[in-house]
């Protein structure tokens, strides 16, 4: 079996909530999750030469930074890391964390692995009455000048606006959503004004030697506006890898869409949704911030129910 790219997480933050876990499952060789559709148990083998390379998702690496050694010393650097951060206040990121903290991590990972380790997710754009354009655009530039030198790459996209997040986000009485900026509005006009925003952020992304992306999002794609990217590209993999001295070649992967016009590599993802403590209303994998922190609470020292680990002796 070629050795295969492992997501971790797309449905949690394990970098910032469960990194402990995570060591764990590397140092056993194996861990068990719950498939995302039926919740039935599948295990994966996280033997050094069966993984071709993680990608990390999270809002705060720094959890991570003391494990590096010890993950390194089994796989070498093969991680790439997407961060997320978008400046929007505490009303939408109910726990996020400290930016200085966040940005002290990423200044050290970009010290330790190059700009090219990162991905910047400026993800979900967001247009309400108290977040129009101009704000969107001020906002994506002031982090991009403290991004400058520690990225070269940005992940952005509409809000999508799935069941479950509109739930939450009506919850949360944060005011209505323009549906010209939503995900998947195929009015022309619709279009047009998303395309404008777009153009707007890719030239500041590109003051700042910064590429603007889009997944998913093919009306925004082309000269003036922003690339057509994939959050987990088997292609950058490989590239990143190889120039690190790891690969010079490597497996080819097939596409593994999630949704339409989604150009994603094939990856299998470890975590487990409702269980992200950072309460974001727009997110789509918790069903409620409460009830996934209630499930941090729970899981935060003995990981997961599909994988629990012993706990140490402080917490024993």
């Amino acid at each position: 079996m070629p050795a295969r790219i492992l997501s971790v997480s797309r449905r949690t933050d394990i970098p910032a909530a469960y990194p402990r876990w995570f060591m764990e499952c590397t140092r056993r060789g194996s861990v068990t999750f719950p498939n995302a559709h039926t919740g039935a148990l599948a295990n994966c083998s996280l033997r050094p030469t069966d993984v071709l390379a993680f990608v990390f998702w999270t809002r705060n690496p720094a959890p991570l930074l003391p494990y590096l050694d010890e993950l390194d010393g089994r796989y070498g650097p093969r991680h790439l890391m997407h961060v997320t951060v978008t400046g929007l206040p505490a009303a939408w990121e109910l726990r996020a964390p400290d930016p200085d903290t966040v940005f002290r991590a990423l200044e050290a990972l970009a010290r330790r692995y190059g700009d090219d380790h990162l991905t910047w997710r400026f993800d979900p754009i967001l247009i309400t009455r108290e977040h129009p354009v101009d704000e969107v655009i001020a906002r994506f530039r002031a982090l991009g000048q403290r991004m400058k030198g520690l990225v070269t790459r940005c992940m952005t996209s509409f809000y999508d606006p799935y069941a479950r997040a509109q739930g939450n986000l009506a919850a949360a009485g944060l005011g209505e959503l323009d549906g010209r900026y939503l995900s998947g509005n195929s009015d022309p006009a619709a279009v047009a004004l998303r395309r404008e925003l777009i153009g707007g952020l890719a030239a500041a992304a590109q003051a700042l030697g910064i590429r603007l992306s889009v997944c998913c999002e093919d009306d925004l794609v082309g000269p003036g506006l922003a690339d057509r990217g994939a959050c987990i590209d088997a292609g950058l993999i490989l590239s990143v890898l190889a120039g690190r001295g790891i690969l010079d070649g490597g497996p080819k992967t097939g596409l593994a869409p999630t949704r339409a016009q989604c150009g994603c590599s094939a990856a299998i993802d470890i975590g487990t949704y409702d269980s992200c403590p950072h309460g974001c209303v727009y997110c789509y994998a918790n069903r409620s911030p409460a009830s996934a922190l209630a499930h941090f609470h729970a899981w935060g020292k003995g990981g997961f129910p599909s994988d629990p680990i012993a706990p140490t002796a402080e917490e024993a």
